[in-house]
């Protein structure tokens, strides 16, 4: 019997998660809206990668096949949520500044910047990576920004010692989407307990 591709989708986003554990904290605003319902107001979601995680980078192991890594992290999503990605790149690198407003551009970056570094200053040795997202008074992602931490190193073959960047993306995707962590063991959402992986939201005016 075959199994619709849907559903086999489905199943391999909740099992079929690497070694690499994924995290717990939730920082949130005082907006007044609930978290689990954060959403993006339209379907196709733009994304920018900043070059710093394209071009050869200290954090990355070499031969890396970064470029199909961030593909497949985003088409997962994209084959089970009703959106679209559009991928652009460009030279910015650092995350947007805590605070009210981000800078509009949802941004996945590496870059060792001053800000990104700062972002990163209470568990620098912890986690993989941080997601912050600016939403409206409405409830709705005005703006979400992945930042793999620069502090840590990261691989596509299962190299000991490194987070695997594949799944460290998917995760992040699901918070960029607006997801909270999972308890379901296995889950690309796991909340596993340990501190791999901040989802901060920031309310802004509308």
């Amino acid at each position: 019997m075959k199994v619709p591709q849907s559903i086999f989708i489905i199943f391999v986003l909740l099992f079929s998660c690497s070694w690499a554990a994924f995290g717990t904290e939730l920082a949130t605003s005082s907006g007044g809206v609930d978290i689990q319902r954060f959403r993006w107001k339209n379907r196709t979601i733009k994304v920018t990668v900043s070059n710093t995680l394209l071009n050869e980078n200290s954090n990355v192991k070499l031969g890396s096949e970064v470029v199909e890594a961030i593909s497949r992290s985003l088409l997962a999503w994209q084959k089970v949520a009703d959106i679209e990605f559009q991928i652009d790149t460009s030279d910015r690198q650092s995350v947007s500044p805590s605070g009210v407003a981000g800078d509009g551009v949802s941004l996945i970056t590496i870059a060792q910047t001053p800000e990104n570094l700062l972002f990163f200053s209470k568990d620098a040795e912890t986690a993989s990576a941080k997601t912050r997202i600016f939403y409206n008074a409405k409830g709705f992602i005005t703006e979400a920004d992945i930042v793999l931490n620069p502090y840590q190193q990261f691989s596509t073959d299962g190299t000991f010692g490194t987070y695997d960047l594949e799944s460290t993306l998917t995760h992040e995707v699901g918070h960029l989407l607006g997801l909270r962590h999972s308890s379901v063991l296995g889950a690309t959402m796991l909340d596993n307990f340990g501190k791999v992986g901040v989802f901060e939201c920031r309310i802004q005016s509308s």
